[in-house]
């Protein structure tokens, strides 16, 4: 046997050992090349799809605007230029998405990596439902106000009952289509690294929840109309003109009065015309809500129509009180009671066009009936003026039934319930429910937290209110436990020119003198602890000194001042509220609600808010401005308040 050779001999070293091990089978070779072609394939499968989805995305984001301006535009106009528009856009969109390549369908069965598919499709897919309802939308639009091919909810001083028990049902189609489109929008996946989809898609969200509660609230307000006009029985209603150029809780006092009838789709005036020919000067007494016996008694007024049985502004109990007078008065059952202001009666003129009324000078427009009905007609000979009241009836009873432009005049009179300009009260206590529901009632509405209403009631006559600013300075400091210790300043800046005719500004001294008896609502549990000033007004009238009562379940604070030119009138009050602040999962949170008197001019609203030292405000509501531990809100108070801000 040869002696061994050694393996360095042979060539055969440690290198060469390495090099051996590394080496593959040709089988595996085969396999991890056929693994690299197959990663190599799906990468581009899928980079072919995301492409795709990116030119589709791109698409779909461009379209936003368009739906926004069709909403917009259907809302204000009733046309749909921009609609039609987004639906040739979206056929657009649905042909690339329904024509794409097989690498698009392909990735969309892969977890993960068909994400960018799958939004797209739930982008599309939402895209169509809201489009589908804002066609709907418009269809409804059209048959109400009378398109080329219908004649309207309202044609020759009659409605269309059958019109209008149809809505219902197709509004609910209508939010059907805009939950589809939130939901589509929910199930939309995140994809990493890019942020701008997931703000698209908030957006989308956040305009899919207003689009809703939008539905929600038409929805509502449908239902109500057939109850309201008459389709299950005949309905008369209390039709109350009311003047804030005279301030009273509801608004002001009563100028004029209507009674209209509503029966098989028709509306017509029954009685009405000057206040004077309604009340008596003892007034009717009818059981009242105790907020009204209070002002009743601390005032000494007779429980008059016009000036004594509103000066709670809670408008329900006043409505109701009106409505068992007239009913004593005239022999006749009241359905309900209508408050119109003359801003809300300039909403009834919104688009369409000038009238005249005989003891105008000028023809009267929605641009010019409020300023006419609060100050112009004063100038007016006497015997013009007390033609005044019934005349006003008159031109609002027509426009309202015989209206040009319905879409208009709705989308004003939306806006003036919402400011108070115009308010109602029904006998029927389901039909009352949604009235409230949908904020059409003017009642005292405090939420939870923080409260506040300034009430400005005149008690002297004039009309100087016409010149009044109001102004509410509010801060509230918070202390460690959540109690509130809050500072009103409350101040009336009566700006009465010169020269004003004697039945504006009163035969009172100093020239243009108000007189007001302001009113301050506040959480029911709030303790006053001071007020300035403390004296008596320097007037005859009654209260004269700081009282504190309970309304509603509120405590009221309540003290006349007087306010001439350059005099304005104030008053101060120092108040704790225990227990302000609800503790939650996010943290502290400050809550406020802040009710409105319709006034000719809003009053200006500022609310401080000062917290504990080293409170970090974490979540403050829209409006508010944060300034380390304190933060402040202002606004005019044209409508209701509710806000809050959250800090630890």
């Amino acid at each position: 046997m040869s002696p061994a050779t050694p393996e360095s001999a042979r060539g055969i070293g440690p290198t060469a050992h390495r090099r051996r091990r590394r080496r593959r089978p040709p089988r595996l070779r085969w396999v991890l090349l056929g693994l690299g072609l197959l990663v190599l394939a799906l990468g581009v499968v899928v980079g072919d799809a995301d492409l795709q989805a990116l030119h589709a995305g791109q698409r779909l984001r461009e379209m936003v605007p368009t739906l926004q301006s069709a909403r917009e535009e259907l809302l204000s106009s009733g046309r749909s230029a921009h609609l039609d528009r987004a639906e040739s856009e979206l056929r657009d969109v649905r042909a690339s998405v329904d024509g794409t390549r097989f690498t698009f369908g392909l990735t969309g069965s892969l977890p993960f990596l068909g994400r960018p598919v799958d939004a797209v499709r739930l982008g599309a897919d939402a895209t169509s439902e809201v489009v589908a309802g804002l066609d709907g939308g418009r269809d409804l639009v059209r048959d109400v106000t009378g398109g080329p091919h219908g004649a309207g909810l309202l044609h020759d001083e009659s409605i269309d009952l059958r019109l209008v028990e149809a809505l219902g049902p197709r509004v609910g189609a209508v939010i059907r289509h805009l939950q589809a489109a939130r939901s589509d929008l929910r199930a939309i996946p995140s994809i990493p690294f890019v942020g701008q989809l997931e703000r698209l898609r908030s957006d989308a969200l956040a305009q899919a929840d207003q689009g809703l509660t939008a539905a929600w609230r038409a929805l509502q307000e449908v239902r109500l109309l057939p109850s309201l006009l008459g389709a299950t029985g005949p309905r008369t209603y209390f039709l109350a003109l009311q003047n804030n150029a005279d301030l009273r809780g509801t608004g002001g006092a009563v100028l004029a009065w209507g009674l209209l009838r509503v029966a098989d789709g028709k509306i017509r005036p029954v009685d009405g015309g000057s206040v004077s020919h309604l009340d008596n000067r003892q007034g009717t007494e009818v059981p009242v809500a105790p907020g009204i016996d209070w002002y009743l008694e601390k005032t000494r007024r007779p429980p008059l129509v016009n000036n004594g049985m509103n000066y709670s502004p809670d408008f329900p109990a006043v409505a109701e009180a009106w409505a068992r007078q007239v009913e004593v008065l005239r022999d006749v059952k009241v359905d309900g009671v209508i408050a119109v202001d003359p801003a809300g009666a300039s909403a009834l003129f919104r688009g369409q066009g000038a009238v005249r009324i005989p003891a105008a000078p000028q023809r009267l427009s929605a641009n010019t009936i409020a300023a006419f009905a609060e100050h112009g007609q004063y100038s007016l000979p006497d015997p013009a003026q007390r033609s005044v009241p019934g005349q006003l009836i008159d031109a609002s009873f027509a426009a309202l039934t015989s209206p040009r432009d319905l879409l208009t005049m709705s989308i004003a009179v939306s806006n003036a319930l919402a400011e108070k300009r115009i308010q109602l009260w029904l006998q029927d206590q389901d039909a009352q429910r949604t009235v409230r529901d949908i904020g059409w009632d003017g009642a005292l509405a405090p939420g939870r937290g923080d409260y506040l209403f300034l009430v400005d009631n005149k008690r002297n006559a004039n009309k100087v209110d016409y010149f009044g600013r109001l102004s509410i300075d509010y801060t509230i400091r918070i202390d460690d436990r959540g109690n509130g210790h809050a500072t009103a300043d409350l101040a009336l800046d009566n700006r009465v020119p010169k020269g004003e005719a004697p039945v504006v500004i009163g035969p009172w001294d100093p020239y243009g003198l108000n007189v007001a008896l302001l009113s301050l609502y506040v959480p029911g549990h709030a303790q006053v602890s001071d007020w300035a000033p403390r004296g008596p007004v320097d007037f005859r009238t009654r209260p004269q000194k700081f009282l504190v009562h309970e309304e509603v379940g509120l405590q009221v604070f309540t003290k006349p001042v007087t306010a001439s030119p350059g005099r304005p009138g104030t008053l101060r009050i120092d108040y704790d509220i225990p227990g302000l602040v609800a503790d939650t999962a996010g943290g502290k949170v400050y809550r406020l609600t802040v009710q409105h008197q319709p006034l000719v001019h809003p009053a200006r609203l500022s609310v401080t808010v000062v917290l504990p030292k080293g409170s970090t405000i974490i979540d403050p509501g829209p409006g508010w401005k944060v300034h380390g531990n304190k933060a402040t809100f202002g606004r005019r108070l044209d409508r209701d308040v509710v806000t809050s801000l959250a800090y630890r």
